[in-house]
């Protein structure tokens, strides 16, 4: 017996309408301009694996072009401004600062790298509060994104 045409359709529109997690929402660069300045990094923004306490994960690349200030001297006016670009919620998402020999000019290539993991709160006036910090590892990077992070 085969199943309705219309149950058939339902799961289809479920499927469609439920996004799947550890997917990549966006990859590009983000500028903004700071007292001097305009200062740029990557960003790439994921849903966060299904029992990650948070919903996103954002990736914020310090690149070595960046002539105005760093992603961490900005971090929570940059956030702030991300989440008026993206789907992402300053509070609600893993913010996490990377550094490489990809951020400074005329350094050797290799695969060492810092990650930072912040997380914001909101004040009870609605204002973003400072960030709260955490020095992480790839791996954990990975399973914040549900191993969609390259």
């Amino acid at each position: 017996m085969r199943p309705p045409v219309y149950i058939i359709a339902a799961l289809l529109a479920l499927a469609v309408a439920t996004p799947a997690t550890g997917q990549m929402v966006a990859d590009t660069t983000f500028s903004w301009r700071g007292y001097r300045n305009v200062s740029t990094c990557r960003v790439r923004i994921y849903r966060s694996a299904p029992k990650a306490a948070r919903p996103m994960t954002v990736v914020l690349d310090e690149l070595a072009e960046n002539r105005g200030r760093s992603t961490l001297d900005d971090a929570p006016h940059l956030a702030e401004m991300l989440s008026r670009s993206f789907p992402v919620r300053p509070d609600s998402a893993f913010w996490i600062f990377r550094w490489g020999s990809f951020s400074f000019a005329g350094a050797t290539p290799d695969k060492k790298e810092i990650y930072l993991r912040a997380t914001f709160r909101r004040s009870k006036s609605g204002a973003l509060g400072p960030p709260s910090w955490r020095l992480i590892d790839r791996t954990t990077v990975s399973e914040y994104t549900d191993r969609a992070y390259r």
